[in-house]
């Protein structure tokens, strides 16, 4: 533990309040603009049983907090009972590396017996956030942007959604779909094709936007055409002869 006299070497108001938090064994939740040095405070003091760091989340927090697009959630930063942080690793790290402040709540005095029971519930996805903003064919929507987004950048996702250190924010996805006002009729074209070769709706839809944002005609026509099989030949033509 840091001793009195180090502690006074803080130089803002937040990580003294932390620290005066730990020391006094305060319970209960404080809201708090954690600094870099506040979340340095509190990473030298993270629980052993911390799980294992995701550098695509923890470059995509930090994106967040360089762009300020963070936001007060409710989602606790944890302190256990016995001054150890038990939760916010990624948010702290990201607060470090971008050199950027984030307001948090910052809950004190949680049993360490209750560290087993964190992080269990389902994250909630960016169809989950598309849905809940009205979008027709969230998850699809979702998924094609993330596609798209993926490809304008000369990456691929790979399954889980990430590629290289690059995750892109239910958020982010949002305002990349309200940007493009072409994708949902994509998401048409591309769940007609889907449904009729069994392939990926999303993957189709995203495929003919990108061609649509080049040659709209051609590819509205390509689309139809594979879906009716009219004018189709060679190893296209042979789908349809099976």
């Amino acid at each position: 533990d840091l001793s009195a006299q180090e502690a006074m070497k803080f130089t803002d108001a937040a990580t003294r309040e932390i620290d005066a938090a730990i020391r006094c064994k305060f319970v209960g939740t404080k809201t708090v603009t954690v600094t870099p040095q506040a979340a340095a405070l509190m990473l030298s003091r993270l629980s052993p049983q911390q799980r294992a760091l995701s550098g695509n989340v923890g470059s995509s927090y930090a994106r967040q907090l360089a762009d300020g697009l963070w936001r007060l959630t409710g989602e606790a930063i944890i302190v256990m009972a016995d001054g150890t942080v038990g939760n916010g690793q990624h948010r702290l790290r990201a607060c470090v590396a971008a050199d950027a402040d984030f307001i948090t709540d910052i809950r004190f005095g949680v049993p360490p017996d209750s560290y087993a029971f964190m992080d269990i519930g389902k994250r909630r996805s960016a169809g989950d956030v598309f849905g809940m903003a009205g979008i027709t064919n969230a998850k699809i929507a979702a998924a094609v942007c993330n596609v798209v987004r993926h490809y304008d950048a000369g990456r691929l996702p790979s399954n889980n959604g990430a590629s290289g250190d690059t995750v892109a924010t239910p958020q982010e996805l949002r305002e990349f779909y309200e940007q493009n006002a072409g994708i949902a009729r994509s998401i048409i074209a591309g769940r007609k094709v889907g449904e009729c070769f069994r392939l990926s709706p999303s993957m189709m839809a995203a495929m003919h936007y990108i061609l649509w944002r080049v040659n709209p005609t051609r590819a509205d026509d390509w689309f139809e055409r594979l879906v009716s099989g009219e004018g189709l030949h060679g190893s296209l033509k042979l789908l349809y002869d099976t």
